[in-house]
């Protein structure tokens, strides 16, 4: 996946970090902007004044000091960027987010995390020997450079069975799943900036299509789409909620080379501050 996503949301962090502070840029913020080119920069920039901007009105109490929360420091599980902190002990996690379209990043985890999130199963216990080896082969392939990251679409045929198949055994347990790897429930700062370094607003988690998935309302369809060989939607009657892409990782948190997904989930359109 592109390093220019990863050098934007540590700049976002970092940068709304000092906002909050009221400090100058630190080292470390500047640092991570360098790599990002102008229109990247100007977009990190706005998106940080507001996200400081919201957040300051969205904690109820004075922030006496803002902290990134590192991902040394996270928990496996764990979805929080930034921390604030007031004069008496109080403290309130924060999740930052920016895009430009109507889905947003929400989770990026290995395949493992992610089958053990979703399926309750180890991968190992998951895939038949046959996908293991198939896996395996395809993981090895991308680390040396033979396919590329989507794999040709072939990761995207192991999985979705898998999802399929859970959908149609127990499709309430599969929405719980689905909708704890959302991660509606934590305090989401997800703002809209288009590629033009426009702001268009912040993405509400208070959506009617979110309450009606979480009540099993509807009609959830999962597919795949010819123009996408990397991706599995979800809709709700007809609507979009989400989408899993999932590609090759020859480096990063795994010993050997792997994969890794990321869960994208449909907002709509972005909303000003109140």
């Amino acid at each position: 996946m592109p390093r220019q996503s990863e050098f934007i949301g540590k700049s976002h962090e970092k940068l709304t970090r000092d906002l909050l502070n009221s400090d100058q840029t630190q080292n470390d913020t500047e640092e991570q902007l360098s790599k990002l080119d102008k229109t990247n920069r100007d977009r990190v920039r706005i998106a940080s004044e507001k996200s400081a901007e919201y957040i300051r009105q969205k904690t109820d109490f004075p922030i006496a000091e803002a902290e990134e929360v590192g991902d040394k420091l996270k928990a496996g599980s764990s979805d929080t960027d930034l921390r604030v902190f007031g004069p008496n002990g109080q403290r309130k996690p924060f999740s930052l987010k920016i895009d430009s379209g109507t889905t947003t990043n929400v989770r990026n985890p290995t395949l493992r995390s992610l089958s053990r999130g979703i399926f309750d199963q180890k991968l190992s216990e998951l895939l038949t020997d046959e996908e293991h080896d198939r896996l395996g082969r395809l993981t090895s392939q991308y680390a040396t450079g033979k396919i590329p990251s989507t794999m040709n679409g072939e990761l995207l045929d192991i999985m979705e069975p898998k999802f399929i198949d859970f959908r149609n055994r127990n499709e309430s347990a599969l929405r719980k799943a689905l909708l704890d790897e959302m991660r509606l429930e934590t305090n989401l700062v997800a703002c809209k900036v288009t590629g033009t370094a426009n702001f268009d607003g912040f993405f509400s988690t208070n959506q009617p299509i979110f309450e009606r998935f979480n009540s099993g309302d509807g009609k959830l369809d999962i597919y795949t789409k010819s123009t996408n060989n990397s991706s599995l939607f979800f809709a709700l009657d007809n609507e979009d909620l989400l989408q899993i892409a999932m590609y090759g990782q020859s480096q990063g948190s795994e010993s050997k080379p792997g994969a890794r997904a990321v869960i994208r989930v449909a907002f709509g359109d972005a909303e000003e501050l109140e």
